[in-house]
């Protein structure tokens, strides 16, 4: 396998860049949303806000689904705001797209716990 160099990375990342969410199924609402691919910088922003030095940490998994859930532009459907709302929803809702968001984002089991438990 050849080494890339820096023009053939971003290349490929702009490539790549252009599909910004996958669907997936939530049976407990009868059809598919949009499941945000994050960036960088939003993923670091949300690890922040559950796991940072942030007197107000919020619920990871809530976070999670108010900054993953996305229209057909890609836009957010949730605000920060609705993230005490969100960690009220039923898991049987959350977490299929809490685990969606982990496997498009490439994020492992053991991530997960590993962050929280060093929240």
């Amino acid at each position: 396998m050849a080494l890339l160099s820096k023009a053939a990375i971003v290349s490929a990342i702009a490539a790549a860049s252009q599909v910004s969410f996958k669907s997936v199924y939530v049976p407990a609402l009868g059809g598919d949303v949009n499941v945000k691919i994050q960036t960088v910088a939003e993923r670091e922003a949300m690890e922040d806000a559950s796991f940072g030095k942030n007197k107000n940490k919020q619920p990871f998994r809530a976070v999670i689904f108010a900054n993953a859930v996305v229209d057909e532009k890609g836009e957010r459907l949730y605000k920060d705001e609705d993230i005490a709302a969100i960690a009220n929803y039923p898991a049987s809702i959350v977490m299929p797209v809490f685990n969606a968001y982990n496997e498009y984002n490439g994020i492992t089991v053991e991530k997960v716990d590993e962050a929280e438990k060093n929240s």
